[in-house]
């Protein structure tokens, strides 16, 4: 029998006056990229990525929403994780179009473990580099709203986004 690891709570969007502010912020300019550092788009499906357990080392960054058409949409609720060697970007994502509805875990972004950048750099330049690989590779245009807030806030979303789109 395998012993199932509870996720952890990805917060959904469920009324409006829940979502972050969003109309006016400060404008932020992205942090340099860390020298010697190479940020990489991996992208795993969840058949290819292990389980990922959460832990101490686990941190939820918030999540951004597309909202195309009441039937074509995307969610995504990223999470930061450090493992001994390196960083990963996770997202966490509601599997809606399938039933019954279910979580998956999908590996998106990647660099050598570093202890002389703080980890908020980090996410910034991972996330940056998957946004960028999806606009190039998939034409994803920018995200329509921030759902939720944790390590990151709207400024942060907002700050990448400009960097990328």
């Amino acid at each position: 029998m395998t012993k199932k690891t509870p996720s952890p709570a990805t917060p959904i969007l469920w009324n409006v006056e829940d979502m972050p502010q969003q109309r006016i912020n400060a404008v932020r300019e992205l942090p340099p990229e860390p020298e010697n550092l190479n940020f990489e788009s991996v992208f795993l499906w969840p058949h290819e990525a292990h389980g990922l357990k959460p832990k101490r080392r686990l941190h939820y960054l918030g999540g951004v929403e597309w909202a195309w058409s009441p039937a074509h949409n995307r969610i995504d609720h990223y999470y930061l994780f450090s493992s001994k060697k390196y960083w990963m970007l996770w997202n966490h994502l509601l599997v809606h179009w399938e039933d019954p509805w279910s979580w998956e875990w999908h590996l998106y972004s990647i660099c050598k473990r570093t202890y002389k950048v703080d980890p908020k750099t980090i996410a910034i330049h991972l996330l940056k580099t998957q946004w960028e690989t999806d606009y190039k590779d998939d034409g994803i245009d920018h995200y329509h709203f921030v759902a939720s807030t944790d390590f990151f806030d709207v400024e942060d979303f907002q700050m990448i986004g400009r960097a990328v789109w």
